[in-house]
């Protein structure tokens, strides 16, 4: 899969020169041997001890020498053409962003190929585009410009949802985000391990809790870099509020001051409920009352779900 992945970062963009920067992690399998019989000066291997998906991913966004950089997994592989279509995208725009559609191959279940079609992003503020889940945090759908990422590094210490960390201190800094309609790159779900696996491991209050604080941290940075829009106030309130949802029926004490936070940040907020007698309930009192008044409901749907 690297071989297919490193190659498929050339094909059909002789437009736009390219250099495939692979960090291999302490691997076993054969891999530093075929790296090391790769006759392209385009293909610059760094080779490490085991040390992490995290430290991997600086170590090659540090090297990579180009104008826009993409980190793509070695389980992945772009489409051809696609990564010059992006760059193209993103030159011409004069954005910071350049976010794609891709194709997700599931290996596992019948070969299938399901072209996603779930984001739907309008937004050109990259942060509003993140909260509100118009975009995917998958890197390989992201083409960023090189100064868009220049200062921002993977956090080695943290465990799981580096990727939404990383994504939510790029996104503090304003950028500008446009979207390529056509698909660039293919993911691929499998049963072999993945080196981004914990971002589909159960959430957790401690994973809800760290989301919550992500984007109360994601809101204060903006407000001292920016000024801070109605629009950028009600999407740090929709990711607040999302994750301390999700936490309510696990630890209502502890989600209690994130949905108060949530509707801090945007005076009026109301949530997008896909039930209506839900919303009517929002507007005659408030979406904190709510959450109170069907909690209890949520939480022995929990706990009968988990016997």
């Amino acid at each position: 899969m690297v071989q297919e992945a490193i190659e498929s970062c050339f094909a059909g963009n002789d437009e736009i020169d390219v250099e495939v920067v692979v960090v291999d992690d302490g691997s076993t399998d054969g891999t530093r041997e075929y790296l090391d019989n790769i006759d392209n000066e385009c293909v610059r291997p760094i080779l490490q001890e085991h040390q992490g998906a995290q430290v991997a991913r600086n170590k090659g966004q540090q090297a990579a020498r180009g104008r826009a950089v993409k980190h793509l997994d070695d389980d992945d592989y772009l489409i051809p053409g696609g990564l010059e279509q992006e760059y193209h995208r993103l030159r011409e725009a004069n954005a910071d962003v350049c976010f794609s559609l891709f194709y997700k191959h599931n290996v596992t279940n019948g070969d299938r190929w399901l072209r996603n079609s779930n984001y739907e992003n309008k937004h050109e503020d990259f942060f509003v585009a993140l909260a509100s889940q118009s975009i995917s945090r998958l890197q390989l759908a992201l083409l960023f410009d090189e100064s868009a990422i220049s200062n921002v590094s993977w956090d080695e210490s943290l465990p799981y949802l580096q990727d939404v960390d990383y994504m939510l201190r790029v996104a503090s800094k304003g950028l500008r985000c446009v979207k390529l309609e056509h698909p660039v790159a293919v993911h691929r779900i499998h049963d072999e391990d993945r080196i981004s696996d914990v971002r589909n491991s159960a959430d957790t209050v401690e994973n809800l809790l760290k989301k919550c604080e992500w984007y109360d941290q994601t809101f204060r940075r903006l407000k001292n870099r920016m000024k801070i829009t109605p629009v950028r106030r009600k999407a740090a309130a929709i990711g607040m509020w999302r994750e301390a949802h999700k936490m309510a029926p696990y630890e209502w004490h502890t989600a209690q001051p994130w949905l108060r936070r949530a509707s801090e940040l945007a005076p009026g907020f109301q949530p997008d409920r896909s039930n209506l007698f839900l919303s009517v309930l929002d507007r005659l009192g408030t979406p904190l009352l709510t959450e109170s008044v069907i909690n209890p409901i949520r939480r022995i749907r929990l706990q009968r779900k988990t016997k």
